[in-house]
């Protein structure tokens, strides 16, 4: 098996509507002087493991928050910068501006069925289905990989968006789809692109 290069997953900075504990969903809210910091702070991990951090390539999803920590990240790698909207939240449909409490409110069996029954499919009028989010973030990892081979790639997505593909490229179950759920801003996983055989496959570093 041989080793092809190096994939750093971040989630977004900390943004407003984090703190306030809202839904982002597809819309968006400014990262907060902490969500810089953070990103700040990943960037120069990641320039600690790279011989050549500039010519890594950080492809971000195009929503606001991701656009703005990826070219945070670029102030300090100095790598070039790729949007890639298959990369950006899953849809919420009517939860995206609302709070927590809210949710829990209005809509707590479909809460619930989301965050601890993941496979047991839940339907709201304008959002994705989790199907539907792992089958485009694993496509544009996979595309990335293809079309960048050996290249050190930085991933710049969202929590729900990052869960739903480490699953897929994990193989686990919908059930299991939150085992490792994204709660950090930053770097949360690196992993290793392999290839035996004509064959890609990916496994943590």
């Amino acid at each position: 098996m041989i080793f092809l290069q190096p994939v750093f997953l971040l989630r977004h900075g900390e943004t407003v509507w984090n703190v306030e504990r809202r839904m982002q969903g597809h819309r968006d809210s400014p990262l907060t002087p902490r969500g810089r910091e953070q990103i700040l702070t990943s960037g120069m991990e990641i320039v600690k493991q790279l011989e050549s951090p500039q010519e890594a390539l950080i492809a971000h999803s195009d929503l606001g928050r991701a656009k703005d920590s990826a070219n945070l990240l670029h102030s300090v790698l100095g790598a070039p910068l790729l949007a890639v909207p298959e990369l950006r939240e899953m849809a919420l449909g009517p939860w995206e501006g609302l709070t927590k409490d809210v949710i829990e409110r209005d809509w707590g069996p479909s809460r619930h069925t989301f965050w601890q029954e993941p496979h047991k499919h839940i339907t709201l009028e304008g959002a994705e289905s989790i199907e539907v989010v792992q089958k485009r973030t694993l496509k544009a990892i996979l595309t990335l990989v293809q079309n960048h081979k050996g290249r050190p790639l930085v991933i710049v997505s969202h929590g729900v968006a990052l869960g739903c593909l480490m699953a897929a490229l994990e193989k686990r179950p919908l059930k299991d789809l939150w085992k490792d759920r994204v709660v950090n801003h930053g770097v949360t996983q690196t992993i290793g692109v392999y290839e035996k055989e004509g064959e890609v496959s990916f496994q943590r570093l």
